[in-house]
C-alpha cells in the first residue's frame, strides 16, 4: 500500500514525507475519539488538508509556480504533522480544543499566504485553481469554525439570521468606516419586499462579508464617478425557498468589458474580495449575478437558500488524482 501511495506522490514529496504523510492519515483515519464532533477533526479535516496539498503539488501546475507556491506546501506539510498530535478528546479536550485554535489561526494565515502569493502570480494561476483552492480552503475553515462556535458559545455556526436587521448593521458600519476616513458616501436604503417574518439559514459572519463587499463595490464606483451621493437601494425578499438581495445604483455602471472581468481579473483587494464573496456564495449553495449598464448604474443580486443543507464541497477539486487516494484512507 505504501508503495501505491509513493508512486503517486513521488513527484511531489520525498519519500520520507510521503511515509510521514502515509502514517499521520493512517493514524487520524482510525482514531477513537467519544464525541461525534471531534470525530470530524479525527478523519473529515485530514481529508480536505490533503486536498489543498494535492492542489497546490498537481503535476499540471507550471514549474514556476510550483516553485512560487512551496512555502504554502510547506505551511500545509507542518499543519498536517500538527494534526497527527492532536489529544484524545475524552481525556485532555483543553488540550484537543488549543491545538484546533492553534490550526484556525494559522489556517486564516496560510490563506492571506495565498492571496500574496496570488497577486505576484497572476499571470501563472488559473481561474479553475483558485477556484478549487479557494472552495476547499473554505471547508476546512467552516469545519474548524462550527467546532469552535460550539466550544465557545454552545451553538452552531450556522444560525437563523434576520437579514433585514444584518443588512442594516452592515451598512451602518460600512458607511461608518467612510465617514471615519472623511469621505462622503450616499446613504442606503434598505427595503424589506415582503410581510411577516423574514428568516434565513446562513453563518453571519459570511453573510456580512459577502454583503459588505457587494455595497462597497456600488459605493467605490460612486467614489469614481463623483456620483456619490445618490442613494444605493438595497431590497431584501425573502421567497418559499431562497433568500435574495438585490442592491442598485446609478453611479454609470460598467462596459461590457468590465463587467466580465469584474470577478477575476483581481487588480487589489477589493476586487479578491469580491471574488472570493462569489465562492463563498457558491460553496453554500447560492450565487452573485451583477448586470451593468454603462452611463446608468449597476445591478447586483445575491440568492441564498433558506434552509437545507448548506456545504457544498467542491467536486472539481476532487479530481483523479486524488480520489483514490481518499478512498484509499476512508478504508483503512
Amino acid at each position: 500500500m505504501l508503495d501505491a501511495i509513493k508512486t503517486k506522490f513521488d513527484a511531489s514529496f520525498s519519500g520520507e514525507e510521503i511515509a510521514s504523510i502515509y502514517s499521520i492519515f493512517k493514524c487520524l483515519a482510525s482514531y477513537p475519539t467519544s464525541n461525534p464532533n471531534a470525530d470530524a477533526f479525527s478523519q473529515e479535516l485530514p481529508m480536505r488538508y490533503l486536498q489543498s496539498l494535492k492542489l497546490l503539488t498537481h503535476p499540471t501546475l507550471h514549474p514556476d509556480l510550483k516553485t512560487k507556491l512551496q512555502p504554502l506546501v510547506d505551511r500545509y506539510l507542518f499543519d498536517i504533522n500538527l494534526l497527527s498530535e492532536i489529544p484524545n478528546h475524552a481525556q485532555v479536550p483543553v488540550a484537543f480544543n488549543d491545538c484546533i485554535r492553534k490550526l484556525h489561526l494559522r489556517h486564516v494565515e496560510t490563506s492571506s499566504l495565498f492571496s500574496s502569493l496570488y497577486f505576484q502570480n497572476h499571470s501563472l494561476l488559473t481561474q479553475t485553481f483558485y477556484k478549487q483552492f479557494y472552495g476547499v480552503n473554505i471547508s476546512s475553515r467552516f469545519l474548524m469554525e462550527e467546532h469552535l462556535s460550539l466550544v465557545d458559545q454552545g451553538k452552531n455556526l450556522v444560525t437563523l439570521i434576520d437579514p433585514i436587521q444584518l443588512s442594516i448593521d452592515v451598512c451602518t458600519d460600512l458607511r461608518n468606516d467612510y465617514i471615519k476616513k472623511g469621505i462622503d458616501v450616499p446613504e442606503i436604503h434598505i427595503l424589506n419586499v415582503c410581510e411577516g417574518k423574514n428568516e434565513t439559514l446562513y453563518v453571519q459572519h459570511y453573510l456580512k462579508f459577502i454583503l459588505s463587499n457587494l455595497l462597497n463595490h456600488s459605493m467605490a464606483t460612486g467614489l469614481k464617478t463623483q456620483k456619490a451621493l445618490q442613494p444605493i437601494i438595497l431590497e431584501v425578499v425573502t421567497g418559499e425557498e431562497d433568500t435574495s438581495f438585490h442592491i442598485s445604483d446609478e453611479f454609470g455602471g460598467l462596459s461590457l468589458s468590465n463587467q466580465s472581468q469584474s470577478f477575476w481579473k483581481l487588480k487589489d483587494q477589493s476586487q479578491e474580495n469580491l471574488f472570493q464573496s462569489k465562492l463563498l456564495s457558491n460553496y453554500f449553495g447560492g450565487d452573485i449575478e451583477m448586470i451593468s449598464m454603462e452611463g446608468f448604474g449597476n445591478d447586483s443580486y445575491l440568492h441564498l437558500y433558506k434552509n437545507g443543507s448548506l456545504e457544498h464541497f467542491p467536486q472539481d477539486a476532487n479530481d483523479g488524482e486524488s480520489d483514490w487516494f481518499i478512498k484509499l484512507l476512508k478504508d483503512l
